[in-house]
């Protein structure tokens, strides 16, 4: 039980670390480096508006879910503590 509590606390972490930086730079264009790979020499296909929203909703969401999953593992804790 600690294992799941201790993943949703690391997972929590780190989606909270990836909204702040996602949303640090959500103004960028920028492509992942899969997508690098596969291009090759040829020129990336512009972004869409999909692609600008999206850029503004995802960090918003990593924001709200980072702290919901840490704290949802610190009521985990709590409850599952040793009982008499």
């Amino acid at each position: 039980m600690i294992l799941k509590t201790g993943g949703l606390l690391i997972f929590g972490a780190l989606l909270i670390l990836l909204g702040i930086r996602g949303w640090m730079h959500r103004g960028e264009d920028r492509i992942s480096a899969i997508e690098l790979v596969v291009l090759g020499d040829q020129k990336p296909m512009p972004f869409t508006k999909v692609d600008r929203a999206l850029a503004y909703i995802q960090p918003i969401l990593f924001l709200i879910l980072g702290p919901m999953m840490i704290l949802s593992s610190a009521a985990i804790l709590m409850t599952t503590g040793e009982t008499q």
